[in-house]
């Protein structure tokens, strides 16, 4: 999952979550609007980077994530029969590595 895809997540959240409220913001009187690019400046390095990368312009003009299909017997019985495979693998090799 990218950095775009998270951020669109929560944004539909905060959305959603606030349709469930009667309050209606306003803004203040002397309220000084900031822009995104001015956030984006001031430390140097990494951390701005990082502020520059994950800047976001607005919403995605998609859904923000859709859930996989679950799983039918065969294929969860298959996961679980690796997932064992794999435990006893790792049982026999700290068994080898005591002796």
């Amino acid at each position: 999952m990218s950095i775009e895809n998270i951020y669109d997540y929560m944004f539909h959240l905060l959305k959603e979550y606030g349709m469930l409220f009667r309050y209606k913001p306003t803004i203040p009187s002397g309220a000084v609007e900031l822009c995104s690019a001015k956030w984006g400046c001031g430390p140097n390095g990494l951390e701005h980077m990082y502020r520059l990368e994950s800047m976001v312009e607005g919403p995605a003009q998609r859904n923000p994530c859709a859930m996989p299909p679950p799983n039918n017997h065969h294929a969860l019985q298959a996961l679980l029969d690796q997932n064992a495979k794999i435990k006893r693998q790792v049982e026999e090799w700290e068994s080898k590595g005591n002796q």
